[in-house]
């Protein structure tokens, strides 16, 4: 890696670390949920439709080395679910994903990377098929391309290769849930309701906005204003009275 490209790749590290932290405040995605379990990592636990099963074979880093969270049994985790870590180490200065769930069944398809053993300090090598990382296609990318390669490239990768038919927004929100709805004056919602309405919709607009656009982030978008304005003007009118 050249010194322009390294320089690069750190800076892009640093700035993955913050956004890793942001996602603490989103909630309501489709596909896919968050728990940001500390400054560097973030759980994310990918979701099928029920009458679905997530993909089960993975193809991973050969030269990969193991994370700081392990892998486990998850007693509250469904059959159709999957999750996994998604890490910006310091030591390492990469972005890199891990399958959590441990089950009965899972393939692994060994990649070799060139280059991957080199960077870093790496502190554990793996030992168990689950604590090497995916080579999901984002993660590869960042060696070259590092300034294409954000939160929502890697969240999206994780989406793609776990549900077994990829869908065309793996960022998609859930606008069946009530933090969604737009509540009808006859409803009489709180403002405690509208407040919280306001600033999970808020956070949910400044994630998107950042994301590449395509047709159907710019629907969610346009939809997320439209219950915003409207929550918003619901609430003066609640205080007003």
């Amino acid at each position: 890696m050249n010194n322009g490209i390294q320089s690069s790749s750190k800076q892009n590290s640093a700035v993955l670390r913050d956004d890793l932290l942001c996602l603490s405040g989103l909630t309501g995605f489709k596909h896919f949920s968050l728990l940001v379990i500390g400054r560097e990592e973030v759980l994310v636990t990918v979701k099928c439709s029920s009458d679905q099963v997530p993909n089960g074979s993975f193809s991973v880093v050969q030269e990969g080395h193991a994370p700081n969270t392990p892998s486990k049994d998850r007693p509250g985790e469904r059959p159709n679910e999957l999750t996994f870590l998604f890490a910006v180490y310091k030591m390492y200065d990469r972005p890199m994903v891990w399958c959590r769930s441990r089950r009965e069944g899972h393939l692994f398809d060994f990649k070799e990377v060139v280059g991957w053993s080199g960077e870093g300090e790496f502190f554990k090598r793996a030992k168990s098929n689950h604590d090497f990382p995916l080579a999901l296609p984002s993660c590869l990318r960042w060696q070259a391309e590092p300034d294409s390669v954000s939160i929502h490239t890697i969240i999206s990768d994780i989406v793609a290769s776990t549900l077994p038919s990829p869908p065309q927004n793996p960022l998609a929100v859930d606008f069946s849930i009530p933090i969604y709805a737009l509540p009808t004056p006859a409803q009489s919602p709180t403002p405690e309701f509208l407040l919280e309405q306001l600033m999970v919709v808020s956070a949910m607009l400044e994630f998107l906005w950042a994301a590449p656009k395509t047709d159907a982030t710019k629907t969610d978008i346009e939809r997320l204003r439209h219950i915003y304005v409207k929550g918003a003007r619901q609430l003066s009118q609640v205080q007003l009275q």
